[in-house]
């Protein structure tokens, strides 16, 4: 399960024990969730994402759980409202992804690439973040992301 926080997970157990629908083993559902394609914008050049944008408490708590593939394009965007620490585990998750922590103009703060499927190990933004994209592990250095680089949204407010 993919957790920003304990209350999250908290909750997804008690939805879950009060009969929620499932999509998998202890997950709620929530619906399609709205899609958008991203502009990565690095210094090697630009690349077109397309996204899934969790923005409910649900979405996030389902993020890309039991999916056995991603495709090299594809992605998850993970939205808060405010900037936080997001803290994010792969526990259900079958697929490895580089986690790209971001801020709120679209700043690349912090890139974890290859994390371990299934593991529960936490992974943090280490400081704080307006958003996480998830991408098929290698995409960032396929891309040469890094910190710095900008990702072009309407989720993302650049600075005046």
């Amino acid at each position: 399960m993919e957790i920003h926080n304990k209350r999250v997970a908290i909750a997804a157990l008690l939805a879950v024990g009060a009969g929620a629908a499932l999509v998998g083993p202890g997950t709620a559902w929530s619906g399609p969730m709205k899609r958008e394609t991203l502009v990565v914008a690095t210094t090697s050049g630009k690349a077109d994402i397309s996204t899934e944008i969790a923005l409910t408490a649900a979405e996030q708590e389902q993020g890309l759980m039991f999916r056995t593939s991603i495709g090299d394009s594809e992605g998850m965007l993970f939205i808060y409202e405010k900037p936080q620490i997001i803290q994010m585990w792969m526990h259900n998750t079958y697929v490895s992804l580089d986690m790209v922590f971001v801020a709120a103009d679209g700043t690349v703060l912090r890139i974890t690439p290859d994390t371990e499927p299934l593991s529960d190990r936490v992974i943090s933004s280490g400081s704080k973040a307006s958003a996480l994209l998830e991408l098929k592990a290698g995409t960032a250095m396929r891309i040469g992301l890094k910190p710095g680089d900008h990702i072009q949204s309407p989720s993302f407010h650049p600075t005046p």
